[in-house]
């Protein structure tokens, strides 16, 4: 607020106040004033005129207070309000980004939701936000979920490292799931069938073997 604002305020504040008798409450908080100080009967009539005189100035003194205080509690307010938002803001697009990853992961684990449901995401909002650094953040909670105390740990670690233990169980999910991928993936061994081979009377080689049992 410039000081051309503050001196219109002040203008009109005093306008206000001597409209509505402000002057006779102020000539009764002086003499409360005289009376808490106890002049003494030389210095009575001086403190009189001296009142007279800076009356005014204390007034407007008061008055140029009383709006930096409400100016105060209005800017207070105000950055409350828009911190509220900023912590709104962030909680759903932080929900909005876990919930499509989750239905992401829900199709690899059949008791996903049984498993996710001790998880109470209201008391570990940190957790959800480390997770979120994953992109496999479903994964991620369906393992710490199984594993409580993984989130113990978590929760005792500054920001920074969880977040990187927090990778590094993600790395390791991504590693099991490619072995296993993998090895869902070769062919079976085949079963070996005997032939006819006649092999004559004496014992059975290596060689005769191989020649009985062929692939």
């Amino acid at each position: 607020m410039d000081s051309d604002t503050v001196n219109e305020l002040v203008r009109q504040g005093k306008e206000k106040a001597y409209k509505k008798g402000y002057q006779t409450a102020l000539e009764e908080f002086s003499q409360k004033e005289e009376n808490r100080s106890e002049p003494t009967i030389e210095n009575k009539g001086s403190q009189s005129i001296q009142r007279n005189s800076t009356s005014s100035d204390f007034d407007e003194n008061r008055y140029r207070s009383m709006i930096a205080e409400e100016m105060r509690k209005l800017h207070e307010e105000e950055a409350k309000k828009q911190e509220q938002k900023l912590l709104e803001d962030n909680a759903r697009r932080l929900f909005s980004e876990l919930h499509q990853k989750v239905e992401d992961s829900k199709s690899r684990y059949p008791d996903y939701d049984e498993v996710t449901k001790v998880l109470n995401v209201q008391e570990i909002p940190e957790i959800l936000a480390y997770a979120n650094e994953a992109d496999n953040a479903g994964d991620v909670l369906y393992d710490l979920a199984k594993n409580p105390s993984k989130i113990a740990t978590l929760r005792s670690l500054p920001p920074q490292l969880a977040i990187s233990e927090i990778h590094r169980l993600s790395n390791s999910i991504k590693t099991n799931q490619k072995g296993n991928q993998e090895a869902s993936q070769k062919p079976p061994l085949q079963q070996l069938k005997p032939t006819s081979v006649n092999h004559g009377d004496g014992p059975l080689t290596l060689r005769d073997f191989k020649k009985i049992y062929t692939v």
